[in-house]
Protein backbone atom coordinates (compact mmCIF):
# COMPACT_ATOMS: atom_id res chain seq x y z
CA UNK A 1 0.00 0.00 0.00
CA UNK A 2 1.46 3.41 -1.01
CA UNK A 3 0.12 5.20 1.96
CA UNK A 4 2.67 3.89 5.08
CA UNK A 5 4.84 4.60 2.58
CA UNK A 6 4.22 8.06 2.58
CA UNK A 7 3.71 8.93 5.86
CA UNK A 8 7.32 7.52 6.31
CA UNK A 9 9.19 9.74 3.31
CA UNK A 10 9.59 12.91 3.24
CA UNK A 11 9.34 15.91 5.80
CA UNK A 12 7.63 14.52 8.45
CA UNK A 13 4.61 17.51 8.62
CA UNK A 14 4.14 16.84 5.29
CA UNK A 15 4.05 13.47 4.99
CA UNK A 16 1.20 12.74 7.39
CA UNK A 17 -1.02 15.59 6.00
CA UNK A 18 -0.14 13.70 2.19
CA UNK A 19 -1.32 10.04 3.89
CA UNK A 20 -3.74 11.26 5.58
CA UNK A 21 -5.29 13.39 3.02
CA UNK A 22 -5.33 9.95 0.90
CA UNK A 23 -6.30 7.55 3.71
CA UNK A 24 -9.58 9.86 4.07
CA UNK A 25 -10.50 10.48 1.06
CA UNK A 26 -12.78 7.29 0.90
CA UNK A 27 -12.78 5.85 4.24
CA UNK A 28 -16.44 4.55 4.21
CA UNK A 29 -15.86 2.85 -0.28
CA UNK A 30 -16.21 -0.75 0.19
CA UNK A 31 -13.52 -2.36 -1.85
CA UNK A 32 -14.95 -5.70 -3.42
CA UNK A 33 -11.42 -7.30 -4.23
CA UNK A 34 -11.06 -7.06 -0.43
CA UNK A 35 -13.97 -9.10 0.56
CA UNK A 36 -16.49 -6.49 0.61
CA UNK A 37 -13.88 -4.10 3.53
CA UNK A 38 -14.62 -0.85 3.73
CA UNK A 39 -10.73 1.29 2.58
CA UNK A 40 -10.53 2.37 6.50
CA UNK A 41 -11.51 -1.26 7.69
CA UNK A 42 -8.65 -2.29 5.02
CA UNK A 43 -6.23 -0.29 6.48
CA UNK A 44 -6.71 -0.27 10.02
CA UNK A 45 -6.15 -4.53 9.26
CA UNK A 46 -3.49 -3.77 7.12
CA UNK A 47 -1.28 -1.62 10.22
CA UNK A 48 -2.14 -4.39 12.94
CA UNK A 49 -0.62 -6.91 10.68
CA UNK A 50 2.46 -4.60 9.67
CA UNK A 51 2.74 -4.08 14.34
CA UNK A 52 2.36 -7.76 14.27
CA UNK A 53 5.38 -8.59 11.88
CA UNK A 54 7.59 -5.68 13.98
CA UNK A 55 6.92 -2.81 11.28
CA UNK A 56 6.04 0.81 13.05
CA UNK A 57 6.12 4.22 13.07
CA UNK A 58 4.14 6.76 15.27
CA UNK A 59 2.30 8.41 12.24
CA UNK A 60 0.26 4.83 12.00
CA UNK A 61 -1.64 6.13 15.03
CA UNK A 62 -1.73 9.48 14.01
CA UNK A 63 -3.41 8.24 10.85
CA UNK A 64 -5.55 5.15 12.80
CA UNK A 65 -6.93 7.60 15.33
CA UNK A 66 -7.95 9.82 12.03
CA UNK A 67 -9.68 6.75 10.36
CA UNK A 68 -11.92 6.35 13.31
CA UNK A 69 -13.07 9.84 13.92
CA UNK A 70 -12.73 10.59 10.35
CA UNK A 71 -11.49 13.89 10.48
CA UNK A 72 -8.37 15.39 8.67
CA UNK A 73 -5.42 16.17 10.47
Amino acid sequence: MLCPILSQSGERGIAIAQAAKLYLANPAEKLPIFGGKTFAEFVLEDFKQFRAKGITHPDMAKIEKLLREGKPP
